[in-house]
């Protein structure tokens, strides 16, 4: 008489023999992983070593290289409403030319254009200067780009009848080129601004004097 199998028997004759061998690789595995954590090769069943292999060094990256001092004082001189908020960085001498315009340092203290810029359009308007770089022809002068925008919601304060937006709605100027010079103590004695870069393109410019 012919004994018939059932259709799982011979899956679990397969797993019968297996298991000897899956219940030792599991140790060998952890030995593996214990080896790997000391840092130190471990031997395998069939007496070879199995090579643990180190992580490579991260190399640091190299330091920045330090900005230059006349930057940090071009940029001190913008972000410092162009020497207003802080009077100390500008020298006795100190004059501010646009256009065929030439200020003294008290007449450019006096001037109000960018208070009143600010009342004009509130939180929204934005300075921003960037490209920050040695003149290639003065090397004691720095150079940058300079665009302003904003959302203009009330008239400009003395240019009503010569504000073309009277409060009514965002602009933005053309990126226009700044420049300011430093003497050996670190004074502004010469700034420029509102130079168009493209001088193509019409510019707006920020200041009114």
């Amino acid at each position: 008489m012919v004994r018939r199998r059932s259709p799982g028997s011979g899956l679990l004759a397969v797993a019968v023999l297996l298991a000897p061998s899956l219940a030792f690789q599991a140790p060998l595995q952890h030995r593996l992983e214990l080896a790997a954590r000391a840092g130190a090769p471990a031997r395998d069943i069939r007496g070879r070593f199995a090579t643990v292999r180190a992580a490579a060094p991260v190399t640091p990256a190299p330091p920045a290289p330090p900005v230059d001092r006349r930057i940090q004082l071009a940029k001190a001189f913008v972000v410092d409403d162009f020497g207003r908020a802080n009077p100390n960085l500008l020298g006795d001498d100190f004059a501010f030319e646009l256009g065929s315009s030439l200020l003294t340092k008290e007449r450019y203290l006096r001037a109000n254009d960018l208070s009143a810029l600010r009342e004009a359009c509130g939180d929204t308007l934005r300075v921003a200067a960037s490209d920050f770089r040695i003149d290639p022809g003065d090397d004691e002068a720095v150079l940058y780009t300079l665009s302003v925008s904003g959302v203009q919601s009330a008239p400009y304060a003395g240019l009503e009848d010569k504000d073309p937006l009277k409060g009514q709605g965002p602009w933005k100027t053309l990126p226009t080129c700044g420049r300011c010079a430093f003497d050996a103590s670190g004074k502004c004695y010469s700034a420029t601004l509102g130079a168009p870069l493209d001088r193509s393109a019409f510019c707006v410019e920020i200041t009114s004097i």
